[in-house]
């Protein structure tokens, strides 16, 4: 490593969470005194991480998008820092740093006991997603502590997966299944969004008939 250490941070900007990430990152830097940052976002694609190199990147931060991706930084051959890399294997000097999916579903568990809500359901991705899997596990493992049963709603079709359209009336029907009072874990906002959308639609108030918690 040089005396001025160059490193590229490639995280995406579109999320608060992100953005926090690359506002510690910058923090650290400051602290440290001579690190020149170069970013790339994910409107830069893989022409940003091309950049970089040429620029003389000699250390990267970097969100694990997909395996071409991950397979790129590899090939620099220089310290590596990355977050949720799905790709096995790993290099010299490379560090990967993954969520605690389990304990996401725990802590949302815990959010409603702690509310004293007794009915419970989870709501995954459309896709089956291992995050999300690793989410319910946590959600329903940690209710099952507290002797608490979960209405899991069904993985849906890879139709239904390609089109909300198609799926709408099998979750609308599930939601009008859950008990008054039932406490919602839905994998992440997005899908939130959208069970909220279906709650406006069938006259479901939130949080008095259903409580909804995104990610």
């Amino acid at each position: 490593m040089s005396a001025s250490p160059k490193v590229c941070v490639a995280l995406p900007t579109s999320k608060h969470l992100h953005r926090q990430m690359i506002e510690g990152i910058v923090g650290y830097a400051r602290e440290r005194g001579s690190w020149q940052l170069f970013l790339v976002t994910e409107d830069d694609s893989g022409l940003g991480l091309r950049q970089a190199r040429n620029w003389g990147a000699n250390g990267v931060i970097a969100f694990g998008r997909n395996a071409d991706w991950t397979r790129e930084i590899f090939r620099w051959k220089v310290p590596a820092v990355l977050f949720n890399c799905d790709l096995r294997g790993q290099p010299p000097r490379t560090v990967y740093l993954r969520r605690d999916q389990e304990n996401v579903g725990k802590t949302a568990a815990e959010y409603f006991l702690e509310r004293g809500y007794a009915s419970f359901a989870f709501v995954g991705t459309a896709a089956r997603e291992d995050w999300s899997v690793r989410r319910c596990e946590g959600f329903v493992r940690r209710l099952k502590r507290a002797k608490r049963e979960v209405s899991v709603y069904p993985q849906a079709t890879r139709r239904e997966a390609e089109d909300f359209g198609l799926e709408a009336p099998r979750m609308r029907r599930f939601l009008e299944s859950l008990p008054n009072g039932t406490a919602v874990f839905v994998a992440h906002d997005r899908r939130a969004q959208l069970v909220l959308g279906l709650c406006m639609e069938l006259g479901i108030t939130v949080p008095e008939r259903l409580a909804v918690l995104g990610v």
